[in-house]
């Protein structure tokens, strides 16, 4: 048996009721606001979880290129971007806003030097404060043809762009802070793999060779995992024993995981056995 704990009398506070001790009303008050304002980090994401929302509160100033605000942040929507929260980010270029941000709040991108492009993908937010874009001369910003909300030929005090209907293809673009209309079938680095196939194996366009989907050898079985969740795109995983006749026969198909991946593995029972990913649209 531990030993036993201290009479309460033994701690040295003073007898006095909250009532009677102010001092005691404000530590509790202290206490409790240090809690609502704790932040947390998500990559380079700082934000305060309010139990049922995410609200973006910071981003490194020495930032550089395009950033996608994420949709979620452990598994809660990201509904507000505080005020001041990208402010002086001088080299950002690109900023992507999901469809569920509604709230943006006063000189949340000030003095962003360098920003050109803020694709919106969803409706302006129902709470916009003052200043948004103060100092921020360059900017264009970009929204689909449904999207709601949005003053024309400016919003904000900066051009704004249809971008033609929303399609995931444009999204996934927008997001990697790549041009509404950039052919999706233009290879951007010249390493044979297109934008489209980027889009749907889920890779970085701009280091897509790197995240290509690689055989696993097993003792019995050759297999293959790969990215399988991508909106408008079916695949096929076919095998062959000469690189001439393809089939699905003998293929078998893991269910999609959590992560949007599949598993194909086919029995290695001939002296020669190859599989491919066949992807369409």
């Amino acid at each position: 048996m531990g030993a036993p704990l201290p009479a309460l009398d033994r701690v040295a506070l003073p007898r006095q009721s909250p009532a009677n001790a102010p001092w005691l009303r404000s530590l509790l008050i202290l206490v409790c606001l240090t809690h609502i304002l704790t932040a947390d980090q998500f990559g380079d994401f700082t934000y305060i979880d309010t139990g049922t929302t995410i609200t973006i509160t910071g981003y490194p100033t020495n930032a550089v290129g395009a950033v996608e605000i994420p949709a979620t942040i452990v598994g809660k929507p990201v509904t507000s971007i505080d005020n001041d929260a990208f402010a002086a980010c001088l080299e950002l270029t690109s900023v992507t806003i999901p469809s569920g941000v509604t709230r943006i709040d006063w000189e949340a991108f000030a003095d962003c030097y360098g920003l050109e492009s803020m694709y919106f993908l969803g409706d302006v937010p129902a709470e916009v404060g003052s200043n948004l874009f103060n100092d921020t001369n360059s900017l264009t910003v970009y929204c689909f043809d449904e999207a709601t909300g949005f003053t024309s030929p400016t919003w904000q005090g900066r051009p704004v762009v249809r971008m033609g209907p929303s399609s995931p293809v444009k999204e996934w673009m927008a997001d990697h802070g790549l041009p509404y209309d950039t052919d999706p079938h233009q290879d951007l680095n010249g390493d044979g793999v297109n934008l489209l196939l980027a889009y749907t194996l889920d890779l970085d366009p701009h280091d897509a060779r790197s995240g290509l989907p690689r055989a696993m050898m097993g003792p019995d079985t050759l297999g293959m995992k790969f990215h399988a969740a991508a909106p408008g795109i079916t695949y096929t995983v076919q095998t062959s024993e000469d690189m001439k006749t393809w089939g699905t026969d003998g293929v078998t198909l893991s269910e999609l995981d959590p992560d949007g991946y599949r598993t194909a593995t086919v029995s290695r029972d001939s002296p020669r056995r190859f599989m491919r990913l066949v992807v369409n649209e």
